[in-house]
């Protein structure tokens, strides 16, 4: 008899962590799930920026700081409606969306891969159920703000590089022609 009461109390507690630990697995699987999925979020924006050819836009920006001051003084110049037109478009695209591709490429790209490293943990702590709820709810809410934010941030850059890219060959020789005629005149 002496017996039987711990084993049958050894039975109901593991029969009652069972059904405990169901419940929570079920919680938990809903929580892996959405850091797999911020996971695979993540890794797609990593690719997306590694996607953009950092090797032309250096080579756009070394190109661009070789003519910025000889345009900024051709602007001063009188010019044609055209030639001013191509100036101005030019300086807006390498002042504005280069500068900001340069700026901002592996700034975003190491805070994406910082966030990995913290969904994996996040990832880690869900699997081992080693978060309250409230701390669980609090550290999902913080990687999907921050996801969010990263994505526009990939999406501002490589727009940012489409547009430096294509208006570089849209006005590239156009104004190297300029240059050359200012040179040209002035010598």
């Amino acid at each position: 008899m002496t017996m039987r009461v711990p084993l049958t109390l050894m039975l109901v507690f593991l029969l009652l962590s069972q059904v405990g630990s169901s419940c929570t697995g079920e919680r938990n699987k809903e929580e892996v799930a959405q850091v797999d999925r911020m996971l695979m979020a993540t890794d797609s924006l990593l690719r997306v920026l590694e996607a953009v050819d950092m090797m032309n836009v250096q080579r756009i920006a070394s190109l661009w700081n070789a003519r910025k001051d000889r345009i900024a003084v051709l602007m001063k110049d009188t010019l044609t409606k055209e030639e001013a037109l191509a100036l101005a478009n030019y300086h807006r695209a390498m002042t504005g969306p280069l500068d900001l591709v340069e700026r901002d490429h592996e700034g975003a790209r190491g805070a994406l891969e910082l966030q990995r490293d913290q969904l994996k943990n996040l990832l880690h702590d869900v699997q081992n159920d080693a978060l309250d709820d409230e701390r669980m709810a609090e550290y999902m809410q913080q990687e999907a703000r921050f996801l969010r934010s990263a994505e526009e941030q990939v999406m501002a850059i490589t727009e940012s590089a489409r547009i430096a890219t294509r208006e570089h060959e849209r006005f590239s020789a156009r104004i190297d022609s300029l240059l050359e005629d200012t040179t040209r005149t002035r010598s």
